[in-house]
């Protein structure tokens, strides 16, 4: 199914410990951005669905795409005045201030090769270094429902993490 929130599993967890290395917003980006690919073979009804995007190479591209269109979406959704409650929490939760191109670069890059290298493993479609090698080594690697297990503990994790570091009072030389 396109636009899994499953993937986000692993990516709050490296969050969850390169913290302002990189941004969850772009690495979210760049998992919807991949997904479209997906969705338009889907409405097709053309197989296989997984193509370039779901490569290597093809997702490094879109990686570079979605920093590129990001850049000013994140500002925008930056300035937005929600007020407070829920939509306030959700927008500082993704889109922190101190954002830098290097964590922006390091968010997509992350979530264009997670994305891959999740899909390679239940979807047999993927071809994650196509054009350069036919087939998928990673095809079940793990069960899918080991492979969900993992997204969803993952992501439990990391944000538990994420909320006891911002809970816990800042060293002075911590980012």
């Amino acid at each position: 199914m396109p636009f899994t929130p499953l993937h986000l599993g692993p990516g709050v967890a490296l969050k969850s410990i390169i913290r302002s290395r990189m941004s969850l917003f772009f690495f979210v980006l760049v998992q919807i951005l991949i997904d479209l690919e997906t969705f338009f073979y889907m409405m097709q009804g053309a197989w296989p669905i997984h193509r370039f995007a779901h490569t290597l190479p093809g997702s490094t591209a879109v990686a570079f795409l979605a920093l590129l269109a990001g850049l000013p979406i994140y500002r925008w959704v930056r300035g937005l005045s929600l007020g407070t409650g829920r939509f306030q929490e959700a927008r500082d939760f993704l889109c922190k201030e101190n954002t830098t191109l290097t964590s922006a670069i390091s968010g997509v890059l992350i979530g264009a090769w997670s994305h891959v290298l999740l899909d390679s493993v239940m979807h047999s479609d993927v071809k994650p270094l196509a054009p350069f090698m036919e087939g998928n080594g990673l095809l079940y690697a793990i069960s899918i429902d080991h492979l969900h297990l993992l997204c969803i503990v993952s992501g439990m994790a990391g944000m538990l993490l994420l909320f006891w570091f911002k809970r816990r009072p800042k060293r002075i030389n911590e980012p």
